[in-house]
């Protein structure tokens, strides 16, 4: 639609039509919302807009790439953490990140476990 918009389509029937997934069940309010006047600085400044989106979704595909290519060494570890129910990619990274794959530093699970909440060591 946004794009829709840059090319300098107007119709708001037209314009919601080109509307996906569930927001296809609110035409009618969408239809009243994309009534109005969009003018030429408007488009401008949607083109830059949807411009910089697409820069910043290329920049993070590009450091994901980054990011796998760094941790393909680790793969291992990452599997085993996202084993755990409720670990997705992000939050092993994450842990993975914070505190290695060396669990041979905790002489235990509460060691870890203590200074994994930042309390001090008894």
């Amino acid at each position: 639609m946004l794009q829709a918009l840059v090319e300098g389509n107007a119709d708001a029937q037209a314009l919601a039509a080109l509307a996906r997934g569930t927001l296809r069940r609110k035409l009618p309010q969408l239809q009243e919302a994309l009534e109005g006047r969009v003018e030429a600085h408007h488009r401008s400044l949607l083109k830059q807009m949807l411009a910089h989106i697409d820069w910043l979704e290329k920049t993070l595909e590009q450091l994901q790439q980054q990011i796998e290519a760094l941790l393909a060494p680790r793969q291992e570890a990452l599997d085993l953490l996202m084993s755990i129910p409720g670990i997705q990619l992000l939050s092993a990274l994450t842990i993975l990140s914070e505190i290695g794959d060396d669990m041979s530093r905790f002489p235990s699970a509460r060691t870890f476990s203590i200074l994994g909440r930042g309390l001090p060591r008894q």
